[in-house]
Order: C-alpha cells, then sequence, then structure tokens
C-alpha cells in the first residue's frame, strides 16, 4: 500500500483521466479510467467487499495518474495503455480488440458497414475509430435512418428482384432494383462522408430543429428522444487528441513553480498516447533559464547509453529553443535519422501540449508538497512569526458572493495534524448591506466567537489592512485577547509565493521566503478557506434561485446556456465535455470554454 494515502489522494485533480498501478518492483498491475480521477481513486481506500479488489491494493505500491482533456480520451487511453502494457488484473480487457470503424465500400451503390482490424484502403473509405461497440451501433443505425445507404452484402444486392424489408420500413433507398439513380445515391453518400468528417451539421440542425418542434407542441417524450440522439451524436464526434496526431512524437513540456521544475514527455506512437512520464531537474533557484533546462534535459536523455523508448521522429517542445536546430543534428549524428524539434505548434499537436502542461503542473503540485509532518510547519511558522508558544489550533475566515449576491462567510479550523472538517462553519450573511465584505467578516465573527469557549491560538482573515482592522475591533468589543491575528494578502500579480502578511501590533507588513514551510501552511488555510466558502456560494446561488449552474460563469448569458444545453444534449452530458468540445459550440471560443470547464470541475 501507499506510504500516505492520504497525502496522495489530497493531490489528486478533480478531472478526467486514467491512473495505472504499479507493484512493489515497479511492475504494472491495473490501469483504469475515471470521470473524475479524485472521486474514483479515492474509492479504492475506503473499503471494499470484493475481494479481488482487496488483494490488488494489497499489492500497490505507487499510482501515477495521466490527466486527459475528456472523458472519452480517457477511454481510449485506457484502452491504448492495457493494450501496450498488459496489467496482470484487467483481464477483462486482454482480448487485444481494435477501435471499431465505419466503412463505405468501393462500389456504384456504396455499402456502409461497420468494420474492426487491419486497415485496407483499397476497400473502401474508413471513418474513425470509435470508442466503443454501441457508439459506433448508434451512429450506423442513425446514418441508416436519416441517408438510407444499403447495408446488404454485393452478393445480396445483385440478386435481388424486388426490394426487401428495409425499404417497406424506409431505412434503405433499395438502388438494388432502380428506386434510386446513381446520382441521388452518390449525393447521400457525399453527405453521409460529410458528416463522418465533422464537415457537415446537417443532422444535428435536423434533429435540434425536430426536438424543437416537439416541445413546442408539448410531446415532452419525443423531444427528450431527440435531445438524447443529439448527445450521442456529440460523443462520438469528438476529437480525440490521441487519434488527430499521427505519427511518432515524444511531447516534452517544462514547468516552473516557486522555484521547482518539473519535465513531464508525453509518448505519442502512430498517433496514440502510449503513456508519460515525469523528470524533476534540480536547478540552483533559477539560475538557469527554461531553455537551457530543457535543452540540456533532452540532450542527456536521447544520448544516454541505454533508453527504454523510441526515438520519435519529432520532439514537440512548449517553450522556444534557440539551439533546437543543433539539437537535431546532434541527435541524427547519434541514430542516423532525422528527428525534427519543433516549437511551432498548431492543430492536434497543440492538444498533445496542453495535455503534457497539465499533468506537469500536476506532478509538480504532487512531488512539491511537503513530506515533512505537521508540527514543522507549526515550529516554522512560530519562529517567522517571533510568536512566544507553538500554535495548535488556527481558524481562518473568508468572504464569497457575486455582486453582493448569496453571501456566504466561511471559517476553517486547522488543529492537531491538520484540518479538523468537522468544525468547519459557514455563516449566511443575513444583517450586512449588499457586497459589503467588512460588514460580512465582522458578522461572522461576532457569530463565531460571542459564546466560544475554545479559542485558536491564531485567527486568520484572508485579506489585508482592512480585514486585520475588522478582526482586532470584534475581538476588542468582545473582550477576548488570546488569539494573534493576521491577514494574508495576495502579492503582486496575485502570484502564489508572493503573499503580503499583516500581523496586529506591527506598523510593517511581511514577505515571507516563497519556500518556507510557514508561508505554505498559510497558504493552504488560506486556499481552503476561499473552497469553503466559494463551494457554499455556489450551493446558496444554486438552491435560491433554482437556476442553473451556467448562471454563474461570467460570459453565459441565457442564449449560451441553451445553446449549451441543446448542443450536448443536458447537464450530464455538458460536464463531461472537454475544454476543445465545449469550444465548439456557437459563440464559445476557448477561453470562455476553458472557464465554462473549470467551473463545472471545481
Amino acid at each position: 500500500m501507499l506510504d500516505n494515502p492520504k497525502q496522495f489522494l489530497a493531490s489528486l485533480p478533480n478531472k478526467p483521466g486514467i491512473y495505472q498501478m504499479y507493484g512493489d518492483k515497479g511492475q504494472i498491475l491495473y490501469v483504469g479510467k475515471a470521470k473524475n480521477l479524485k472521486n474514483r481513486v479515492s474509492s479504492y481506500f475506503r473499503g471494499t467487499k470484493d475481494p479481488k479488489t482487496d488483494i490488488l491494493m494489497s499489492q500497490v505500491k505507487n499510482i501515477e495518474i495521466i490527466i486527459t482533456p475528456s472523458e472519452n480520451s480517457a477511454l481510449l487511453l485506457e484502452s491504448n495503455l492495457i493494450k501496450t502494457k498488459k496489467p496482470r488484473y484487467n483481464v477483462a480487457f486482454k482480448d487485444d480488440r481494435s477501435f471499431p470503424y465505419l466503412i463505405l465500400s468501393k462500389h456504384d451503390f456504396p455499402r456502409l458497414e461497420i468494420y474492426r482490424g487491419v486497415i485496407n484502403k483499397s476497400q473502401g473509405k474508413y471513418f474513425g475509430p470509435f470508442p466503443d461497440a454501441s457508439a459506433v451501433h448508434f451512429i450506423y443505425d442513425l446514418i441508416q435512418k436519416v441517408f438510407r445507404l444499403r447495408v446488404c452484402k454485393d452478393s445480396f444486392m445483385c440478386n435481388r428482384s424486388r426490394p426487401c424489408m428495409l425499404y417497406q420500413i424506409k431505412l434503405c433507398g433499395a438502388p438494388c432494383v432502380g428506386s434510386i439513380t446513381k446520382e441521388k445515391y452518390a449525393l447521400q453518400v457525399k453527405l453521409v462522408e460529410q458528416f463522418l468528417l465533422n464537415k457537415s451539421k446537417y443532422v444535428v440542425e435536423k434533429l435540434t430543429k425536430l426536438m424543437d418542434e416537439s416541445s413546442a407542441r408539448l410531446a415532452y417524450e419525443l423531444a427528450a428522444n431527440y435531445r438524447d440522439q443529439i448527445s450521442d451524436i456529440r460523443r462520438v464526434q469528438a476529437e480525440q487528441a490521441m487519434t488527430n496526431a499521427k505519427g511518432n512524437y515524444d511531447v516534452i513540456v517544462v514547468q516552473a513553480q516557486d522555484g521547482d521544475v518539473v519535465i513531464n514527455i508525453l509518448f505519442v506512437r502512430n498517433g496514440l498516447v502510449i503513456g508519460n512520464k515525469n523528470y524533476f531537474p534540480k536547478t540552483s533557484d533559477f539560475a538557469e533559464s527554461q531553455e537551457e533546462v530543457l535543452s540540456a534535459f533532452i540532450l542527456h536523455y536521447y544520448l544516454q547509453d541505454k533508453i527504454d523508448v523510441l526515438v520519435p521522429d519529432k520532439i514537440l517542445v512548449n517553450i522556444k529553443l534557440p539551439d533546437r536546430l543543433n539539437i537535431g543534428k546532434i541527435l541524427y549524428e547519434k541514430y542516423g535519422c532525422k528527428v525534427v524539434v519543433s516549437d511551432c505548434i498548431k492543430g492536434a499537436q497543440k492538444q498533445l501540449i496542453t495535455m503534457a502542461e497539465a499533468n506537469g503542473l500536476n506532478a509538480l503540485k504532487t512531488h512539491s508538497r511537503p513530506v515533512i509532518n505537521y508540527i514543522e510547519y507549526l515550529f516554522n511558522l512560530k519562529e517567522m512569526l517571533c510568536l512566544s508558544i507553538v500554535p495548535n489550533h488556527i481558524e481562518c475566515f473568508d468572504v464569497s458572493h457575486t455582486m453582493g449576491e448569496a453571501q456566504i462567510a466561511s471559517c476553517v479550523v486547522f488543529k492537531g495534524e491538520g484540518s479538523s472538517k468537522a468544525e468547519y462553519r459557514r455563516f449566511n450573511i443575513k444583517t450586512t448591506n449588499v457586497g459589503d465584505d467588512y460588514g460580512a467578516l465582522r458578522e461572522a465573527l461576532i457569530r463565531r466567537y460571542v459564546n466560544s469557549k475554545d479559542l485558536p491560538d491564531i485567527i486568520m482573515v484572508d485579506g489585508g489592512r482592512g480585514q486585520l482592522n475588522v478582526a482586532s475591533k470584534v475581538l476588542r468589543d468582545l473582550m477576548i485577547t488570546k488569539p494573534v491575528l493576521l491577514g494574508i494578502a495576495k502579492g503582486e500579480g496575485r502570484k502564489p509565493g508572493l503573499e503580503v502578511i499583516y500581523m496586529l501590533g506591527k506598523k510593517d507588513p511581511m514577505f515571507l521566503p516563497p519556500r518556507s514551510l510557514a508561508l505554505h501552511l498559510m497558504q493552504q488555510i488560506r486556499d481552503e478557506a476561499h473552497r469553503f466558502a466559494i463551494t457554499g456560494h455556489r450551493k446558496k446561488m444554486i438552491k435560491s434561485r433554482q437556476k442553473s449552474e451556467l448562471e454563474n460563469i461570467s460570459g453565459v448569458g441565457k442564449s449560451k446556456r441553451t445553446d449549451l444545453l441543446k448542443y450536448f444534449g443536458g447537464m450530464v452530458e455538458l460536464k463531461s465535455a472537454g475544454i476543445d468540445d465545449l469550444a465548439k459550440v456557437k459563440g464559445v471560443g476557448g477561453e470562455l470554454a476553458r472557464r465554462i470547464y473549470e467551473h463545472l470541475h471545481a
């Protein structure tokens, strides 16, 4: 079992992806996909009645994750990894079946069929791959209903003297007996090709129109039918980052945060992502630039004597490398084949860069999390603030609202070895004017401490000198003198590590070193108070207004909400969509798509 499961689970993101479980000798045991990595992986640690799962978890010594753009991406990536690595406990997935395709045969009247196996382009035009069998069967049935292409074999078609039953139920144009001309049939085939290549919105627009008409005449069950069909079409149309970029790539990105650097390599072979790996090079407080770090890493990685990965055709990087041409020449001399190092990224390759950056940042967050115990944080806090005792009980307050609406104040409590969630409190602000943050903080402090006997050693407020003065006056009015009062305000550019610390009784603000344990602890407590406040605020907004979660997103008005729900078919499908899928909706650009995604996955 993992050495510190609680710490590991706390680092997991609420995003879709895959997780890989490893044994004590580094052998892969299991690969799984998740709509929400934190929830899915956490479920393994809550205890189970399944003896097989208990056996698996008793052997797991390490778990690695790969974040993906959407749930469908996670599905395809899981399948790729299972076929490549053949984990011991993925028995149900070891059939090595290929992804399903749709094929239009080469014929005067092309036949539509589902196909698995080796692609032979001489047989016809292939479309796919599709994520699963149910998806390809649905789109196969839909095309047959809308475009009425034949599905029978050539031998069957050539021996017909009258149309079959499919013609009678309007699922085929009956080219076998000349009921449709070659020209009209070719037009239908062209429409099918455009639809499958995602170049035509004909079917979706038609279904949307039928859904609106059914809803207008109060035929809600039929409208729901069309809504579900639209949702399924969007699911199978979703472009996958791991199938769009053809060829062999190593995607190498460098990320830096608070003095720590990570390099993430995403391995792409034949257009499919087969895994990733993180490296944490040691740097001397950014004495080296990120360009120097990345260049040195690439040469070290590919010029070592033993390399366990295939040298790719192209290396994609996320920053400009002045010496990329020289690196390519060195690799050519080493391997005798051309290796292109590219920092000019477009199209599907940009998706791969984004995917690698997301995984790198998550790894950096996990790696930089201190592995020392909570007591050392507290001792460091005592030293940095020159306190007389080691604080054991800390409480922090924050206020959240949207233009004054649904105002909530939060109080989080840290005791013993960390957060004490059973003692967290939220306060619905009742007596304060709309948008008055000082008044909201004052009300929360009074309600918290007016009859409290368990006073903290430190009271923190999210804010600067103004919030600190409010807290000081409340405690004086309540005749409370024990707690140390602190305010933590975001610094220049709101960048982590530049926070300004205000302490009651000290005239000048304090700036703690970015890597100090005391600052990390204060950041963690402040962020937890903010998370708890904004979560309560969102719940209050939804409950009081009884409206969509989308209304809390800046830039998403009534028409965009309607377009989003129509496009995906409902909130469940909308939450499963990736940023690229959201950006395809009319009027939703890349930036708004990112805000919608982050809001729905907060």
